[in-house]
């Protein structure tokens, strides 16, 4: 629907790079964040809980072997070295998927195309991608793992276990994402990018037989707000 808004204007070539950036930046993490906290998550809080209701973590502890060291830590680093690298294949799903689409609708050639998204992405849309699949990574594995090793209830504990832990992955990820969207915005913005102006003369448009713009310029200075 945007896209079609778009082209109504002539700016159908934005589309790429808006996709683009939107899944590098928010959509993949946040996706990859839901459906491993749903899948590996449920996964860690099950396993540690029916060993915590069988009282088997007891049984390692009595015999010298700490539960962070042998049950949480492995499972801890895996997550948050498995996250970067499946954040990273469903932006590379998202962007050659949306291809065929603009192709059919907008006529944007796969050339072109490939141009666009290229120019648009910049290092800091891709740090900030990989940073927080990095610590969307840990605060699942970090919640899953304290749900499990605190069941209490038996077998039912277990399954109400389970479900919490989704339900915190998901809160809890979300206001880690909008703690960090404006922090590594500023951050990053210094490092990846030069300063530019963006300057505007004569500009004319026109939308349905009415004269929009006519002969309009614009001047805006870096870290100018309109």
């Amino acid at each position: 629907m945007n896209g079609y808004q778009l082209q109504r204007f002539g700016t159908e070539r934005l589309i790429p790079g808006l996709v683009a950036i939107t899944f590098t930046r928010e959509l993949g993490p946040l996706l990859t964040g839901i459906m491993i906290a749903a899948r590996i998550g449920a996964a860690f809080t099950a396993e540690l809980g029916t060993m915590q209701v069988s009282e088997e973590v007891e049984a390692i502890e009595a015999m010298g072997i700490g539960r962070c060291r042998f049950l949480v830590a492995p499972r801890m680093l895996a997550l948050v070295l498995l996250m970067p690298c499946l954040s990273t294949v469903s932006n590379l799903a998202g962007n050659i998927r949306q291809q065929p689409g603009v192709q059919a609708f907008f006529s944007i050639a796969f050339p072109y195309f490939f141009d666009l998204v290229k120019d648009s992405l910049l290092i800091r849309d891709i740090i900030t991608g990989i940073l927080k699949s990095f610590l969307f990574g840990l605060l699942i594995a970090a919640i899953a793992c304290y749900r499990g090793l605190t069941v209490k209830g038996g077998a039912a504990g277990v399954g109400y276990f389970d479900d919490v832990q989704c339900c915190y992955c998901n809160h809890y990820g979300d206001r880690l994402r909008y703690a960090l969207q404006r922090r590594l915005h500023y951050v990053l913005s210094d490092v990846s990018t030069p300063l530019q102006m963006v300057e505007l003369r004569d500009v004319h448009m026109r939308f349905e037989e009415k004269k929009v713009l006519d002969g309009v310029s614009l001047k805006i200075e870096p870290r100018e707000v309109w």
